[in-house]
Formats: structure tokens, C-alpha cells, sequence
């Protein structure tokens, strides 16, 4: 075997959560099984599916396809974490029951990885379908206005600038389109069972600190988004909203704190308040300092009060913040006065949710109203067929007695003693004329 055969044969694990997918999941796996690399061991967890999904999969016969089951649904971190403790592979790849691969994806991928090994992760550029499968090109509607094309196709960075992109911004790693070393997840360990809608960005933010990552800018992914936003897992409402804030709190507040003072200077460095800092105290601060841009970028605020708190009743930290940051105790009495660093955000989906519940009450309203004219209408309808028949059945009777006086004239008509009055009947007119 070539040294390029055996670099290409490697056991590629992929991993496919699904919950109720029975929609688009038999083209998600097709998708896997029509793939030009074929060493691949598919691993289809089922998260306790209560539509078809089971039974599309069971109709599924390829001996590396391996299949569990179950029994109730427990959200994507338990399912993602029950799938990679069936891994095989030196690879483990992450695609989604209602997601489509190229069909060289992970060929041209695990050619990447092979050939650089200190390669934490392998992405790759994706382009986004609707439920219909046709591919989204206006981003200004519905479900399409937060998640698009130049924010999940961005271009490659040197690990440091990942760490920035990841800490600063937000996450624009795909998850369906991402190649992981196994030594790599046995290194960051399991996705973080405390998240739910963010699972995938605070795993990059573990891995990205340990090692460089690399997107492949070529669209071998296509990234299924539905029209109707309650249908993604990432879709808006008022407790989706909170709790995806309240996954970036952790996330961020997290992020600075296992690395190390010497990647922390090198990365952060230019960003200090003050650029002399290097003793931990020091670094500490610019730490929580850092942490809150963080959030003043997405326009938020984060009161950094349990932090501070902290450092304000450390003589020496409490020092250090006077002396060289220009940070009393009244600055942090100040600071405490500020809304929850989601409230804005809240309070306008609850704005928004209002608006939207007063038009489905007045809908609701309104159609209650009508059901109940419709209601009066069919009643009334129906005593006019009543009345209708009634008269109907007047008129067949009076017609029947027509028809009976009628034969009577006639017979009256024909009888002998009408014809020998038609004389005096002739002179008693002709008197009336006179």
C-alpha cells in the first residue's frame, strides 16, 4: 500500500444525532454512505425519536452503520456524548440528521488533517437550504437573518486570531462541517452537558486554545436551516434567548480563565488597559477587564460583580485597582447598578412578544367572532330550510286543493242542470249591463 493509501485509510468516525427527523434524515445519510472516502464507521444515535426515524434508519442494512437507540430524548450533548463513547475511528466527524455532505467531504478534509497533524480541527465552508432543499440567497426574512453565508464562510485565521474571533465575536465554525483528531476530543473531553443551543461553540473555544484549527474554504456542507425558526434548535424566543445568553455568560466568563499568563499576553496583549501588566494580579484584572468588552461588543453588559467583589476586599487587588486602573470601591458600587447583562435583549423580545401576542389574541378574538356568526348564519340557515320546507309543503296542499275545486268547476260545467240554466244565466248578465 502507498504511503498516500495508508495516510487516506484511517477509520473516519461519524457521528449523526437525530430527533425526529424523519423528513430530510434518510438524504443526511445517503449523504454519508455516497462519500468518495470510505473507511467510515456511522454511528446514527437516535435521541428517543417519537415519529419515523427509527424505522428509517432500520431500513438501513450497511455493516458500517451502527445504531442506538434511545429510549427518551435528552438533548444534544447527552446524545453527541453517548455517540463518541462508540467511536472507533482516529477521526471523529459531526454531521446532522437534516444536513447534506459533498461527496469528496471528508476525503479532502482528512487530506488536510493528515498532512498537518498539529491540526486541532478541521471546518470547511457550507452553503444553507431550506426545508425544501433549495439554497438560501436572501438573508433578510425569518429564520435567515442571524445565521448567513458570510458569517459561516469566513476566512482562515492563525490560532491566535481564532482565539480573538471566538472571545470578541461569536461563533462562525459550522458544526455539521467539522473533522475532529480523536486524540483531540480525548484531550477536551465531551461536550459540555450544561449547554444546549452554544454546545458547539464552547467546544471550539477548548479546542482553539490548545491547538490551531483550519477551515477548508470550499462549500462541502449543505447547512439546513428551516424557513420556520421555532423548527431550529437555535430558533427565537423569549426563554431560547435567555438561555443562549446565558450560555455566552459561561462561555466568555469561562474562556480566559485555564489560559496560561504567557498565551494570555501574547494573544491579548495590545488589548490591555495597561500594557505593562505581567503579575497575575495584574493579569487577573485585565482578565475581568477583557471579559466585559466582550460582551459590550455583542452590546451587552456584564457587571463583573462576583469578580470584583473578589478583588475589592483584597487589600492588594483593591490597591492595584485604584493605583493602576483607576477602579474604587464606589466605581464598583456604580457597577452594580446595572441591568443583567441580557436584560436589554430580553425586555425587547418581550416587547416583541407582546406585540405578537396582541395580534394572536385579536386574532384569536376575531375569529372566535366569526366562528360564532358562522355558528348564528348555519342556525339561521337552517330554520330558513325549515320555514321553507313548511311553506313548500303549504303550497302542495293548496295546490291539491286547487286541483280538487278545480275538477269540481269542470264536472259543474258538464253537468245537465248547468246547461239548462245558461239561459237565464245569459239574461241576468245582460240585465247587469243595463
Amino acid at each position: 500500500m502507498t504511503k498516500e493509501k495508508l495516510l487516506m485509510n484511517k477509520l473516519v468516525s461519524v457521528l449523526m444525532p437525530n430527533y425526529n427527523c424523519e423528513r430530510h434524515i434518510a438524504k443526511a445519510i445517503e449523504s454519508v454512505l455516497n462519500q468518495s472516502y470510505t473507511n467510515l464507521q456511522i454511528i446514527i444515535v437516535d435521541d428517543g425519536s417519537t415519529d419515523s426515524s427509527r424505522e428509517i434508519i432500520n431500513g438501513y442494512l450497511d455493516e458500517r452503520i451502527e445504531k442506538v437507540y434511545l429510549e427518551k430524548n435528552s438533548q444534544i450533548c447527552i446524545a453527541l456524548n453517548t455517540g463518541i463513547g462508540f467511536a472507533k475511528g482516529e477521526y471523529l466527524a459531526r454531521i446532522d440528521s437534516d444536513d447534506i455532505w459533498e461527496p469528496e467531504k471528508i476525503e479532502k478534509q482528512i487530506r488536510y488533517l493528515e498532512n498537518n497533524p498539529d491540526c486541532g480541527a478541521c471546518f470547511s465552508w457550507v452553503s444553507i437550504i431550506d426545508e425544501n432543499d433549495v439554497e438560501v440567497t436572501d438573508f433578510t426574512r425569518g429564520a435567515y437573518t442571524h445565521v448567513n453565508e458570510n458569517l459561516l464562510n469566513v476566512r482562515n485565521k492563525s490560532q491566535n486570531g481564532w482565539i480573538k474571533e471566538l472571545f470578541f465575536r461569536e461563533n462562525s465554525l459550522c458544526h455539521p462541517s467539522v473533522i475532529i483528531p480523536m486524540k483531540v476530543v480525548k484531550e477536551v473531553g465531551l461536550y459540555n452537558y450544561a449547554m444546549v443551543q452554544l454546545q458547539d461553540y464552547e467546544y471550539w473555544t477548548r479546542i482553539v486554545k490548545k491547538h490551531p484549527i483550519y477551515v477548508y474554504e470550499e462549500k462541502l456542507v449543505k447547512y439546513r436551516r428551516d424557513s420556520d425558526p421555532e423548527k431550529n434548535l437555535s430558533g427565537s424566543n423569549i426563554p431560547r434567548s435567555i438561555r443562549m445568553f446565558n450560555e455566552i455568560r459561561s462561555i466568555k466568563c469561562d474562556f480566559l480563565g485555564d489560559m496560561s499568563d504567557e498565551k494570555f499576553i501574547e494573544v491579548f496583549g495590545t488589548f490591555f488597559r495597561n500594557k505593562l501588566s505581567q503579575k497575575k494580579e495584574e493579569l487577573d484584572i485585565e482578565k475581568a477587564m477583557l471579559t466585559r468588552d466582550a460582551f459590550k461588543i455583542h452590546g451587552l453588559d456584564l457587571p463583573l460583580a462576583n469578580r470584583l467583589e473578589e478583588y475589592i476586599n483584597e487589600d492588594n487587588m483593591r490597591i492595584i485597582l485604584e493605583k493602576e486602573y483607576d477602579f474604587t470601591v464606589k466605581d464598583f458600587y456604580e457597577l452594580n447598578t446595572l441591568h443583567n447583562f441580557y436584560d436589554p435583549v430580553a425586555k425587547e423580545f418581550e416587547k416583541q412578544y407582546r406585540v405578537y401576542k396582541e395580534y394572536h389574541d385579536n386574532y384569536n378574538s376575531n375569529m372566535e367572532y366569526l366562528s360564532g356568526q358562522s355558528s348564528l348564519y348555519k342556525e339561521r340557515h337552517e330554520q330558513l330550510q325549515i320555514e321553507h320546507e313548511q311553506l313548500r309543503t303549504e303550497y302542495e296542499q293548496l295546490q291539491h286543493e286547487k286541483d280538487g275545486l278545480d275538477q269540481k268547476y269542470n264536472d259543474l260545467r258538464n253537468s245537465i242542470s248547468w246547461r239548462i240554466t245558461k239561459p237565464i244565466r245569459k239574461l241576468r248578465q245582460s240585465f247587469r249591463k243595463k
